[in-house]
């Protein structure tokens, strides 16, 4: 769950920092695919009692949702200037525990998102392409929301597939701005499962 009271202590996100976790053992990750980073060192802990999603986790389950093979990821990638090869893509889709896994940054996902966006609903006339921004789950929601072009009442339906009810004012809050009081952190079950219902929506399973 990416909340700011667990940014910096196990959280894959910290800066400029990317943070894999696999038992309780640190292990560097090389990475080819975004030049400003080369190595990922993880710490030496790990969540025990929990699920936690991972920009890898997402992309992949994405990937089924949209039943998109190597060439359209790519061609999803390039729509906001994202240079990738298919081994990169790969590295990008391979599980943690392969020893080719590479982790995937904010960076590479923002802009998949955005490219998702702008594949399903074009840019519009004299905008310039979004800049990648560090991710969270409400905007990652955010970005889902907007590219299938899911109204409140779907969403709802999208989440029961996966046996999550909410109401529309849980649902509301967690699009709310981070300064508004009523806002609420979205949480990985959420997230998780609104992928899942994507799933189960589109392709069945």
């Amino acid at each position: 769950m990416r909340r700011p009271y667990l940014d910096g202590f196990f959280s894959i996100y910290h800066d400029n920092f990317r943070f894999i976790f696999k038992s309780r053992i640190s292990y560097p990750v090389k990475c080819s695919i975004n030049e400003e980073f080369s190595v990922y060192n993880a710490p030496s802990f790990a969540p025990t009692d929990r699920f936690t999603m991972n920009n890898n986790d997402i992309l992949r389950r994405l990937r089924f949702v949209l039943d998109y093979d190597d060439a359209k990821m790519l061609s999803i990638f390039a729509r906001t200037e994202q240079t990738m090869t298919n081994v990169e893509l790969h590295h990008l889709l391979r599980k943690e525990d392969d020893k080719q896994f590479v982790p995937c940054i904010d960076k590479v996902l923002c802009r998949f998102l955005d490219g998702l966006i702008i594949e399903k609903r074009g840019l519009r006339e004299g905008s310039e392409l979004p800049k990648p921004t560090k991710l969270n789950n409400n905007l990652i929601f955010k970005k889902l929301r907007v590219a299938f072009e899911l109204k409140e009442q779907d969403i709802i339906e999208v989440l029961a597939l996966a046996d999550l009810r909410v109401s529309k004012s849980e649902l509301g809050a967690i699009f709310r701005n981070p300064e508004h009081k009523n806002f609420k952190p979205c949480g990985d079950q959420m997230l998780r499962n609104f992928i899942k219902g994507l799933s189960l929506k589109y392709q069945g399973k």
